[in-house]
Parts: C-alpha cells; structure tokens; sequence
C-alpha cells in the first residue's frame, strides 16, 4: 500500500515538473523538422538529379554518336586513300613524232651492219667535228596528234574512240604524263593544278597509264604480278 502511494506522488511530480511551457523529445523533433517541407525539398532535389542524369544521359549518347561519325569518317578517309581520283585539264596539247610525211625508214641489213662495224672510227671523228662545230639541223616531224583542249573531271571517264592510227593512244598516253618517245609535245597538261614537269618529278606514282598490251612475267600468277606492282608503287606500311 506505502508502495502504491509512492507511485501516485511519483506521477504527480512527473506532471507538476512536465508544466506547459517545457517541452519533450518528441516536440522538440516536431518544433526542429517540418515533414511537408522536407518532402516538398526532397521532390525538389529529386527532379534536380533526374534533369541532370537525363541530360548526362544525352551527353553522353551524343558523345557516342560524335565518336562513331568520326570513326566512319576515319575509315571512310583510309578507303578513300586507296581510291584517288584527280582532275586533268589540257589546253592546245599537240604531239609531234620524228620524220616528215615523206620521209622513210630503210630497215638495216647484215651488209649494212658489218659497214658500220668497221664505219666506227670514222664515225667518231664526225661525231667530235659536229661537237667542234655544230651544224644546225631542222629535224623533219609530223604532227600525229592536232592541237585539242579539254578538262576531265575528278571520278569521272573518258572514251576515246577513233580508227587505228588516229592518236588514240599517243592521247592517252600524253594525258597520263608518258611522253617518251615523241619528238615534241606542245601544250598545257595540269593535274589537280599541278603541271606535268612537277607531276613527273614528285608524284610519278600518282599517274599511271595501262596499255592496251599486257606484258607481264608468264611465270608469275596474276596475284604476285598486282602484289609487286603494289609492292613497288606505295609505302611498305600501307600494303
């Protein structure tokens, strides 16, 4: 009974000491946190990171996209070295071989051959008199191929036709920079803005002329013929 009477006064002092002006943890939680700003923050910060992954998300898939068109146009440009095309432009091209139209070519003989042989000294001496004193000789010439200008455009391809002799092939043996063997060739031949002088001299490779006759090693196979030609026409790195 003493004991139940102690528990009594016990929880009236509880509740004297808890007047109204002093507070409890849970109050103090309630005074110190407010759960409808906290949520209204947190849908804020929310949205705040779902822009920003949303908007890391398409960086990032344009970054990927930028990198595979880069990496297209890398191996485009890798393939697009394999396939050159340049432009060539010609203007008043002319082409001239050795001999008149009446003049001839006698075809030599045995009795000729053994008369040259022993004709040597002498020819010698003659060869050191015209050093001495040069004659000045108008070499006879015809005109095989007649003054044409004309322009070819990068990838594009030009059909020559015409009857046999008609300078079909000195055309497009001037036009891919093969001159040997002619007298004179007159008239401007640019490549890419480049002139034939300057293109024979550094870019020889970039030009290349395919003759109707195809002389090749019998023994080789047509894969070792291209590969030797390729082997000796690039750099090693490339093939």
């Amino acid at each position: 009974m003493a004991d139940a009477l102690m528990d009594v006064g016990n929880l009236n002092d509880g509740e004297k000491q808890h007047t109204p002006g002093s507070t409890t943890p849970n109050t103090l939680i309630s005074q110190q946190v407010d759960v409808a700003q906290a949520e209204a923050e947190f849908n804020a910060l929310s949205r705040q990171l779902t822009k920003r992954s949303e908007l890391a998300r398409q960086q990032s898939k344009s970054q990927s996209s930028v990198t595979a068109t880069l990496q297209q146009d890398v191996e485009k440009a890798r393939v697009d070295d394999w396939h050159k095309a340049q432009g060539v432009v010609w203007e008043d091209l002319q082409v001239e071989v050795m001999g008149g139209i009446n003049s001839k070519r006698y075809v030599g003989t045995l009795g000729g051959a053994i008369l040259a042989f022993f004709m040597v000294p002498i020819l010698w001496i003659c060869t050191l008199i015209r050093l001495v004193m040069p004659v000045k000789e108008e070499t006879a010439t015809n005109v095989i191929l007649h003054k044409s200008s004309g322009v070819l455009k990068p990838g594009e391809m030009c059909l020559v036709l015409g009857c046999p002799g008609a300078g079909c092939t000195t055309f497009l043996k001037t036009i891919s920079n093969h001159r040997e063997g002619y007298a004179k060739v007159t008239g401007d031949v640019l490549y890419a803005g480049i002139d034939a002088t300057e293109m024979e001299k550094y870019y020889k490779g970039e030009v290349v002329y395919n003759q109707e006759d195809d002389i090749h090693i019998a023994t080789l196979t047509v894969a070792q013929t291209l590969a030797f030609a390729l082997s000796t026409s690039v750099y090693p790195n490339d093939f």
